[in-house]
């Protein structure tokens, strides 16, 4: 009878230590198809296949930026149909109530360099070309062919920069948008800045033939107003310009018949060379060394410009 008390007595004790050691997991045994603990809990199963198929998640499906969003909404916009066919089988608009917000966003990503290797593709491009004929509002417009300028200026293939400005009517329409800004007039909201305009000018200006269309649809008269802006960065863009324009020879002539209130080009540029604006000097001196057919002495003075902003 003792000796059955003291065993009971053990056995108590035993299962008292045992459910009192903390709940750890001991090492996996395989049973089947299930991992378990030695002491017979089912472990967590890990799926494999949900791992691989992370891993495999084509790169469309990652998390997307937002100029590679917008530019894939403006794809999306104008691709829709101009007509659809309503109810009782008329035609009418579709709706791109949306674009003009879109398109400005997209020519505002445009001129971040570093944005470029995302925005440089042939669907982006594509369909930049094709806004000015989706749309009649004259901003949207001249947006779109802007951020063209700007993901195509330095293409190898200068012929792709003239192709383009020749489908979109871009410089007429930048000039256009320009003639309505010329000094002493300034923007006011929700129009386009003078800087932006007469950089995207400089953009298309990289082809000879580009060069000459500016000259010709009234660039001649328009662009030398804007050296007499009030604002630094206008004038020195005015002045690369027309620096710019000048190494085409057919474009001298006639920048040198162009006046402003009166006051020829030439004694304008001179007038510049005594600007504060160390950039503005060099391009006015260089614009008139061009102008005077001193080709030579214009690049030279280029050269050394873009040395020293480097």
């Amino acid at each position: 009878m003792l000796r059955t008390l003291r065993k009971k007595k053990t056995q108590e004790k035993e299962n008292h230590r045992s459910d009192s050691r903390p709940n750890q997991t001991g090492p996996l045994e395989i049973h089947g198809s299930a991992a378990k603990t030695k002491e017979g809990k089912v472990a967590p199963k890990i799926s494999h296949d949900a791992v691989a198929a992370k891993q495999d998640r084509p790169a469309s499906a990652q998390r997307k930026t937002r100029c590679q969003e917008i530019t894939e909404k403006m794809t999306c916009l104008v691709a829709m149909d101009i007509t659809t066919d309503s109810v009782d089988g008329e035609k009418e608009l579709a709706p791109k109530e949306e674009l003009p917000d879109v398109v400005s966003e997209v020519f505002k990503m445009s001129k971040v360099e570093k944005n470029h290797k995302v925005m440089k593709t042939d669907s982006t491009i594509n369909t930049l070309q094709q806004v000015p004929h989706v749309t009649d509002d004259e901003l949207t417009k001249t947006r779109a062919v802007m951020a063209l300028s700007y993901l195509l200026t330095d293409n190898d293939d200068v012929k792709v920069i003239t192709q383009a400005a020749e489908k979109t009517k871009a410089i007429p329409q930048i000039l256009h948008q320009l003639l309505g800004l010329m000094p002493p007039s300034r923007p006011t909201k929700g129009e386009l800045a003078e800087n932006d305009l007469l950089q995207s000018l400089m953009n298309y200006a990289v082809s000879e033939e580009n060069k000459k269309v500016i000259c010709e649809e009234g660039g001649k008269d328009i662009i030398p107003a804007f050296l007499k802006s009030e604002q630094t960065e206008v004038q020195f863009l005015a002045t690369d310009l027309i620096w710019n324009l000048a190494f085409l020879e057919s474009n001298r002539s006639l920048l040198l018949q162009a006046k402003v209130d009166d006051v020829d080009i030439v004694t304008i540029l001179y007038e510049l060379m005594q600007s504060p604006d160390e950039r503005i000097r060099k391009n006015a001196e260089g614009a008139l060394f061009v102008l005077r057919n001193d080709k030579t002495k214009g690049e030279e003075i280029g050269r050394a410009s873009c040395r020293e902003r480097v």
